[in-house]
């Protein structure tokens, strides 16, 4: 399974008003459940951009893909799901671990040198594997 979203990344600008985007990027994400993460930055958020983004970045093997209910979705795939989160649906699982991790590691003054070390002892995964 594969959650793919997009968000505006850039600070605030002073003196600027609410939807002010002229200091911010598109950046467009996939993320494997239980894997890897991609990221791009795109021009735009346009289905045809988005829809080479999946392409790109997803195997045809996934088994789901999930994304919100942004227009530029439609006609992802058979295997395309979407949530809605005007109604407060959401892809939860992923976003926990994070969250979960964050918070156990927000103390640990070495989480460098421990993510470097779980790095180099984990077990050797082959880019299929990866992109599955």
């Amino acid at each position: 399974m594969v959650e793919v979203d997009e968000t505006l990344v850039g600070g605030k600008k002073r003196g600027a008003g609410r939807g002010y985007r002229s200091n911010k990027v598109w950046v467009a994400g996939a993320i494997q459940r239980q894997g890897a993460v991609r990221l791009k930055q795109p021009p735009n958020v346009r289905r045809a951009t988005l829809h080479e983004f999946i392409r790109a970045v997803v195997s045809d093997e996934a088994d789901a893909i999930y994304t919100d209910e942004l227009a530029s979705y439609l006609g992802v795939g058979d295997k395309h799901q979407s949530v809605n989160h005007s109604i407060d649906e959401w892809v939860v699982g992923a976003y926990l671990e994070e969250l979960e991790w964050r918070y156990n590691n927000r103390d640990n003054d070495h989480i460098f040198v421990d993510t470097l070390r779980r790095m180099v002892k984990t077990e050797h995964l082959t880019y299929d594997e990866l992109t599955a």
